[in-house]
This record gives structure tokens, sequence and C-alpha cells, in this order.
């Protein structure tokens, strides 16, 4: 059974927070700029400078399985919830490995402030994490996980870093995010052909009685 997540969604008249429940997973964009270079080998994404855009993008799913409510009255952490993620940087995309063991997304408190810290972890073993920080009134409730909208992100604390093995080490600023579902793949009309014949089967079966064996 899958959780409900609450995203931020934006309409002509206003913006606000909804719940909205996720037939499939959903993908999340983060946006940004390199802050800062420690290693940079040119071999991932050429060379790399600082002020250059990137984009981390994580697909993810949140079952009643992998998410585990926050005692303290905030969104709460999620287990190995990662199909995918990538890094892109000049137009080059690097596919991030996934280690389910180590893969979460969990929020916690900032020392010395009242920010709520919410963390993208995809790997054990390379870094491509997104850290989106916001005020504690933009989380609502622990039901859910919970991503407000990137309207109440706060920049100057928020940040990604990286750490791809011996080829690129940085971080970056966070200046936007989006989060959209991922679309259900559409059947085909030979799919739908194909129901519309086994339909009468399965109707068929469905009202032949049970036989019970002594």
């Amino acid at each position: 059974m899958r959780k409900v997540l609450s995203v931020a969604v934006g309409t002509i008249a206003s913006f606000g927070l909804v719940a909205t429940s996720q037939a499939a997973p959903v993908q999340l964009d983060v946006q940004g700029v390199i802050s800062n270079i420690s290693l940079d080998t040119g071999e991932l994404f050429g060379p790399v400078s600082v002020g250059d855009a990137y984009t981390l993008s994580y697909v993810f799913d949140v079952t009643d399985d992998n998410y585990t409510p926050n005692a303290s009255g905030v969104t709460g952490r999620v287990d190995s919830p990662f199909l995918s993620a990538s890094l892109t940087i000049n137009d080059v995309t690097y596919d991030i490995g996934i280690t389910e063991q180590f893969s979460t997304i969990s929020t916690s408190g900032i020392f010395g402030s009242d920010d709520l810290l919410l963390s993208f972890t995809p790997s054990g073993s390379e870094q491509a994490n997104a850290r989106l920080v916001f005020p504690p009134d933009a989380f609502t409730n622990t039901e859910t996980l919970e991503i407000p909208g990137s309207e109440q992100l706060v920049t100057r604390q928020s940040e990604a870093v990286f750490g791809l093995a011996s080829d690129f080490l940085g971080r970056g600023t966070v200046t936007s995010f989006d989060v959209t579902p991922v679309a259900a793949p559409v059947p085909t009309p030979a799919a739908f052909g194909a129901s519309a014949l086994l339909l009468p089967l399965l109707l068929r079966r469905q009202q032949q009685p049970i036989r019970m064996i002594a």
C-alpha cells in the first residue's frame, strides 16, 4: 500500500501544500550552481567551474513498508526509497549507484537554528546528496512524507554535496526544486484488445461455484 505523499502544488490562483495519493513514484529535480570544487579530474562532466549549473534528479517511492513517522512532530524517515538518482553538469548526466541499505530520506534539526533539514541520500558509496532546509511551520503532520513548496526553501542553508569516487568532489547551492509524478506506462491498443478478450473469460470463472473437497 502506498503512503500519501504531500507536495506543494501551484495553481493559477495560489500556492499551497496539498496531500495527493501517488499511484506511481515521484521525481525530485534539484537545481543550483556549483559553489566549491575540491577535486575534478574532468572525467565525468568535462572541466567543471564554480558557477556552473547542475541538476540532481531523484526518482523515489514511498510506501507503508518504508516510511517511519517522526516522533518530533514533523515528516518522518523513508528507508530504501530510491529507484534512480543522477547528477547533470555541462549537459552530461552521471547515474548514481543506489545503495539500498544506506539510501534514505530523513528529517532532522539544525544546531543553533529552528529550521529543519530534509536530506536525500541515495547511496552509501557515492555522495550526490540534497540537503533542503525549511522553516518548521512548513511541515504540518507526521502521517506522510511532506515536501514543502520551493518558495519556502531556506536557500542560504540548503546545499548539495558531491563525492563521486575520485573524480569529482564539491558542493553546490540550491536555488529551486520541482516535484512531479512519474507517469505510468500507457497501455497500447493491442493491450486494450487483449484485455477485452480476457474479460468474458474472467467473468465466467467468477461465476463458477467453488467446490470444497472433503
